[in-house]
């Protein structure tokens, strides 16, 4: 008699058990696993980590499209390092303006390599005609001429002390060589013309 009622006792005992991890199993199977997920953005031809920002976002889309490839020594230079390199020679050829986010062709380059950046210049994208001449050495040059629209507007209110001049904007420009530009005063309206130096040369109607 005690033996039938031991033995009732565990086989009790392995169909609770039995039970139980049959529940925990569809408990474990109703959970669901979201692994956090992080998407990074595009930097020129690489992949960067950096947060885009509003000047990036205008700059990207047109992006730097030719590319002439070198024939010397691959050099180490990444996109990244040219871009760093346009913008340090820049500022002492622009004083006094903003020399921003600089995008430049995929690496590998060699030397030789002949290629068009985009910079943000000011308030402006404009472009550069990029050669990679060594290691840790470039050569830079505008494809167009680069105008600073105050200058104009100076030589207007010189001419004309008692009116505040404008040439809209944005203030810097990348225009081609002839191109016009309109400007005025409250009295006055004065044309400019892009000169091969990269000048304005303008008069009043």
């Amino acid at each position: 008699m005690i033996g039938l009622v031991v033995g009732g006792v565990v086989v009790f005992v392995i169909l609770i058990a039995s039970v139980g991890a049959i529940v925990a199993k569809r408990a474990i199977d109703a959970i669901t696993v979201v692994t956090p997920t992080t998407t990074f953005r595009p930097f020129g031809s690489t992949t960067s980590r950096e947060p885009t920002t509003t000047r990036e976002r205008q700059i990207t889309p047109t992006g730097p499209t030719t590319t002439v490839p070198g024939t010397g020594p691959v050099t180490s230079f990444t996109n990244l390092g040219v871009g760093r390199l346009l913008q340090e020679t820049l500022r002492p050829e622009h004083p006094g303006l903003s020399v921003g986010l600089a995008l430049c062709p995929r690496a590998p380059y060699k030397v030789g390599h002949l290629m068009e950046c985009r910079v943000l210049l000011q308030d402006a994208i404009v472009t550069y005609r990029v050669e990679v001449t060594g290691d840790d050495t470039i050569k830079a040059q505008a494809t167009g001429p680069i105008v600073d629209t105050d200058e104009a507007e100076k030589r207007m209110e010189a001419a004309e002390p008692t009116g505040r001049a404008s040439c809209g904007g944005p203030r810097i420009r990348q225009l081609e060589v002839g191109a016009r530009l309109t400007c005025r005063t409250p009295s006055t309206t004065w044309d400019f013309t892009v000169t091969p130096a990269g000048e304005l040369e303008g008069a009043p109607r």
